[in-house]
């Protein structure tokens, strides 16, 4: 049936947003040593590296994040206690995919973390009270995977060593979803907006659909569909289309009635996500395809090319430049 904008991330992540932090700025409690203690950690996304400026130009870049305050080594300028320090700077922490294993045998267990060998993107849980993003599930002969959302992410899946190899590898694509699901800019600038044909944010298998992303600010404008399966597909900049300048204030739609195509819904059902990005430079990413796709390899090379094109400040990620905006969508049979 028909259903409203969708609220609920596409994984559910532990930890502070400090988009519910009022122009991300942060008040200076204490200042010793060359060292300022800025209020608020790790509970609101504070991270190791990101970088703060006060109104008078002082700048403070963080050194150490506990629960509820940030140590921050100051860079330049004399800011005083009692200022306010705006993020200006953010260095992102790559989470990895937690995936829950204690409703699978042990043997299944034991094989996919052998073909899942040294990486760092993918972690199994044990406990199963244990906060997870993905649940392991076994009924019969075959494994399930299940987002902590309760939509059916992969079924049909073996058990064992026979089906290690291709649970890993859908583990890891899920995991390149996330990395780019995560990539949020936590103080930027101006807005960015993304909705599907009609408002709607559920489809029947076989439906058309259509995206239009409006801009407040002009930039270059890159849509990318994490699937319902967690596969990276790159709709927009594409192989017919290297780049897309959008204006301030312009909707841009996808694809348009010129393109001569429509985009269809394929299965699985389930929960995906589009991102779209606007950058001040069109995104550097190879053209694998007409659209192109890949694994968590694929979405680095996205999220590289989105922090090259905002640019650094003081070796953290510059966030006044570019802006970002989701959309969850559900597939249903």
């Amino acid at each position: 049936s028909e259903v409203g904008m969708k609220s609920s991330p596409l994984f559910f992540i532990e930890g502070g947003d400090l988009t519910d932090v009022a122009d991300a700025s942060r008040p200076i409690r204490s200042i010793s040593g060359g060292v300022a203690e800025l209020g608020g950690g790790v509970t609101l996304g504070i991270t190791s590296g990101s970088v703060f400026e006060t109104e008078a130009g002082a700048r403070l870049t963080v050194e150490a994040v506990t629960q509820s305050s940030s140590m921050a080594k100051v860079t330049s300028g004399s800011p005083k206690v009692g200022e306010k320090a705006r993020l200006v700077g953010y260095r992102f922490a790559t989470e990895p995919l937690r995936v829950n294993v204690a409703g699978i045998d042990e043997e299944s267990a034991a094989a996919l973390a052998q073909s899942l060998g040294d990486t760092k993107d993918v972690v199994l849980v044990q406990e199963e009270d244990a906060f997870s993003h993905l649940l392991l599930r076994r009924r019969g002969n075959e494994l399930r995977v299940v987002g902590s959302d309760g939509f059916m992410r992969h079924e049909g899946l073996g058990t064992g060593r026979a089906g290690a190899a291709d649970l890993a590898g859908k583990l890891r694509q899920e995991a390149a979803a996330k990395q780019l699901a995560d990539m949020e800019n936590p103080a930027q600038d101006f807005g960015v907006s993304i909705s599907l044909e009609a408002g709607k944010t559920a489809f029947g298998i076989g439906e058309t659909v259509s995206f239009h992303a409006t801009s407040e600010r002009a930039g270059y404008l890159t849509l990318v569909d994490l699937g319902t399966d967690g596969k990276v597909v790159m709709l927009f900049p594409n192989a017919h289309q290297p780049s897309m300048k959008i204006e301030a204030g312009q909707t841009l739609s996808f694809p348009t009635e010129e393109m001569g195509f429509e985009l269809q819904i394929f299965p699985p059902v389930g929960r995906g996500m589009v991102r779209a990005f606007v950058t001040p430079e069109p995104l550097d990413v190879p053209m694998n395809g007409e659209y192109p796709e890949g694994d968590e390899r694929f979405a680095a090379a996205i999220a590289a090319a989105v922090m090259k094109a905002a640019g650094a400040v003081d070796g953290a990620v510059r966030l006044d430049s570019w802006s970002t905006a989701s959309l969850v969508y559900d597939i249903h049979n």
